[in-house]
């Protein structure tokens, strides 16, 4: 029950970057694939529990997508923010989390956490060895954070496109693509009218899905 309509008081300016999402298991589960996951959840219903930055958040729902898709049982353990979800992840409270690159790659590289696939349609520059959730058997599978410019209602169109090609133009640079890939984000841009038809298909998506699954904001 927000206090305003995304798609009626803001005015689309330019999608800046996906957030590339990962999905990883704590070590002590007996997985290294997506294959191998689902199998072991299937053979094991309930015993393994995934987290969440909260109820309603991408971690939430993009598991929840990914649970009947796939037919697992895994059950949901949300929490006030990332940070919260990833020290129990490390210390194996919950098992399974589908969280964002920059926060959860590291402790991949350390060994305090075993990546299994990538949430994005497309494999991560940034961990390209990494096969999509789509790739490894879950058919059209997607789940991509994202964020993007707006302004308020009735933005006069010139200052709209003033700001769309100044952004275009700075993601464009090599040094600022380089920085953001770094940190696990995926240069977007485009148009104010692709953004906006985006915005619409991901409430579309993501409303559908939350129905769907019964997830409820708490």
């Amino acid at each position: 029950k927000m206090p305003y309509d995304p798609l009626k008081d803001f005015t689309p300016i330019v999608r800046t970057v996906d957030v590339n999402y990962v999905l990883v298991v704590h070590p002590s589960v007996p997985v290294k694939t997506v294959a191998e996951l689902v199998a072991y959840a299937k053979a094991n219903p309930g015993k393994l529990s995934y987290g969440s930055a909260g109820s309603g958040s991408l971690p939430h729902l993009g598991t929840e997508l990914f649970k009947a898709q796939t037919g697992v049982d895994m059950v949901h353990v949300p929490y006030k923010g990332g940070g919260p979800m990833v020290t129990d992840l490390l210390g194996g409270s919950v098992q399974v989390v589908i969280g964002d690159q920059a926060n959860l790659m590291p402790h991949v590289a350390t060994g305090k956490l075993r990546a299994l696939a990538v949430a994005t349609p497309k494999r991560s520059p940034n961990a390209p060895d990494l096969p999509t959730i789509a790739e490894s058997g879950v058919n059209g599978f997607d789940a991509t954070a994202w964020q993007g410019g707006v302004g308020p209602a009735g933005m006069p169109a010139d200052v709209v496109m003033r700001l769309n090609e100044a952004f275009n133009k700075v993601m464009a640079m090599p040094a600022v693509r380089e920085k953001l890939v770094g940190g696990g984000l995926d240069p977007v841009g485009g148009t104010p009218e692709q953004f906006g038809r985006f915005i619409a298909s991901e409430i579309a998506k993501w409303t559908k899905t939350a129905k769907d699954v019964g997830a409820k904001a708490e």
